[in-house]
């Protein structure tokens, strides 16, 4: 029987027509094929992406932070979001300075599998090289326990002091319970004491200094900063005398950062005599520590001593003078003495940073033109510059030698590049203040666009957003209202969202939702901003309360207006249908 089948089989096959034998023998080939190699394939793939990351872990051990990075972008590029992929690519990115660094921090700190300590080390970098707001979405995205760890708080809460939101840093610094409390959350507490600017805030803040220095002067480096940060007219010497005592042990006498800190108290309470102080300090440390007599002398403000004491040529032993040697030169407007110094043995800038410190000497010498093409010439390096936001860097150095035109412009270049320590976006009102003056519309709406990626929850950035989207036809007004109304819905007192949301009401060719809206206001025209009174007098021409040849609608100031405000409210306006009574 089994020999009758097979015959039969066979002399079935041997009568089918050549090509759909040849059809048969491929798909058997294919199934065949398919049911071996593919198992293979995915073998061979977890083999070799389980080499990639063996590698890459040695090359991070190796400090090859460059082999390290790409073989972990290959395991993740691979389709496989590998938490350990992310670990290395993170310690590579950031060993790197790569303009990356940030997202990859990001992925690290949401990433489902992460433990705690890769949310640390993800937010580590997150809160050095990204904007505040989506820093603070990652904190607002952490569990409370993490929020309550004295790592996770101070992170956070230097950020915020850094951006001056010392309120909110001292909120995330209360979160931690006193008895978890250590060196690094006492110390930013004590900083937040002294920003309040006030004499309670400093005689608080040396209380503290006083109670928690060490006692042995051992890890004294934090606290000492806090002591310099105190201004001298309100350092009181009988407050930090147990600071003073410690100071003056014989085993901190060789101390340079510790003697200097004695200094300084000496200096507060030496009245007149104030300069035999600061000849001590500079006869004691000129050769042993001139880096830390540099920051002694800037602290204080003494720059032209800082100036007389440390020489130039210094650099070459110690390439860490360069940063108080140029502060001293922008503050004293050495500037022949900066181009020497940025030509100095021992001195390695980026070439912009580099051509941006000319830019400012050309600026501060008096030669306009020569200013603006040696800008031109900085921004254009920074352009193809690696690093995480040039323009940022740029920005503090106009922002250092008080050019503030070059710094609204490089601010906006930041923006732009989207990445790096931004600012919040309410911390930018002076920016879009100017711009709005400057009739720069589409700069407003690209900052807007840019920060809705880092505070998308802001009902600001929002507000502001719709209003430019609505007036250009840049969105559906019914999708905009989507997002307005429960805005507009929560503050029915705020002015400026009823006004942009009657606006979008307008655009939806919604009047009568717009008329109702802007009555329930209670409104003085004459009170309100240009652009909002153009929308108010929109809305009582298309009504018909108001003539299109009304005095405040002929004598309005539209120049004042944007463009698309302008543009807007007066096609609405010649579109209305008059009420001006026929002549007879």
């Amino acid at each position: 029987m089994p020999r009758n089948l097979i015959s039969a089989v066979w002399d079935r096959w041997a009568n089918t027509h050549a090509f759909l034998r040849f059809l048969v023998v491929i798909a058997v080939l294919g199934i065949t094929g398919l049911l071996i190699v593919k198992p293979a394939y995915r073998l061979f793939k977890g083999w070799r992406l389980e080499q990639n990351l063996e590698t890459a872990q040695v090359a991070v051990q190796e400090n090859r932070m460059d082999k390290a990075r790409d073989l972990s972008l290959a395991v993740l590029r691979a389709g496989e979001s590998r938490i350990e992929a992310l670990r290395i690519l993170e310690k590579a990115t950031a060993g790197l300075g790569d303009p990356q660094h940030g997202e990859v921090s990001i992925a690290l700190v949401s990433h489902p599998k992460g433990t705690d300590e890769d949310r640390f080390n993800g937010f580590n970098g997150l809160a050095a090289t990204s904007p505040l707001g989506l820093v603070g979405q990652a904190w607002v995205g952490f569990s409370p326990d993490l929020r309550q760890q004295p790592r996770f708080a101070v992170l956070f809460a230097e950020r915020l002091i850094q951006e001056k939101h010392f309120n909110e840093a001292a909120g995330v610094l209360l979160q931690v319970p006193e008895q978890s409390r250590n060196a690094g959350v006492e110390q930013n507490l004590i900083r937040i004491l002294i920003a309040r600017g006030d004499k309670q805030g400093y005689d608080e803040a040396q209380k503290r200094l006083a109670a928690r220095f060490p006692q042995s002067g051992g890890e004294s480096d934090g606290w000492l900063d806090l002591l310099e940060e105190i201004p001298i007219d309100h350092l009181e010497r009988a407050a930090l005398e147990p600071v003073r005592s410690i100071l003056a042990s014989p085993s901190l006498l060789k101390n340079a950062r510790a003697s200097l800190a004695m200094a300084r108290l000496d200096y507060a309470a030496a009245g007149a005599d104030r300069t035999g102080v600061i000849e001590k300090a500079v006869g004691l440390w000129k050769s042993e520590d001139p880096l830390a007599l540099a920051g002694f002398l800037s602290k204080l403000g003494l720059h032209q001593k800082l100036l007389d004491s440390i020489p130039v040529s210094a650099l070459e032993a110690k390439p860490a003078l360069f940063a108080p040697l140029l502060e001293a030169m922008l503050r004293t407007g050495a500037w022949p003495e900066m181009a020497v110094l940025l030509d100095a043995p021992g001195v390695s800038l980026p070439n912009f940073e580099k051509l941006a410190y000319l830019a400012v000497i050309a600026t501060k010498t008096g030669d306009a033109s020569d200013k603006l093409e040696k800008w031109q010439t900085a921004i254009l390096e920074a352009k193809y510059s690696q690093t995480l936001n040039p323009y940022l860097l740029l920005r503090k150095i106009a922002l250092d030698a008080d050019i503030p035109d070059i710094a609204e412009q490089m601010l906006v270049e930041g923006i732009r590049v989207g990445r790096g320590p931004l600012p919040l976006y309410k911390d930018l009102m002076p920016l879009l203040n100017s711009l709005a003056e400057q009739r720069k519309e589409n700069t407003l709406m690209e900052i807007c666009s840019v920060y809705l990626t880092f505070e998308p929850s802001n009902p600001v950035i929002v507000t502001q957003y719709s209003y430019f989207a609505c007036l250009n036809n840049l969105a559906a007004p019914k999708t905009l209202l989507t997002v307005l109304e429960p805005i507009a819905k929560a503050v029915p007192k705020e002015i400026p969202v009823q006004c942009v949301l009657a606006t979008v009401y307008l655009c939806d060719d919604q009047l009568g939702k717009a008329t109702a809206l802007l009555d329930s206001l209670e409104l003085k025209p004459e009170q309100l901003a240009p652009g909002y009174r153009a929308v108010y007098l929109t809305v009582q021409v298309l009504n018909g309360r108001l003539s299109k040849k009304d005095p405040s609608i002929t004598e309005f100031p539209w120049d004042s207006l944007q463009a698309s405000e302008r543009r807007k409210f007066s096609e609405l306006i010649e579109a209305a249908p008059s009420t001006d009574a026929p002549e007879p």
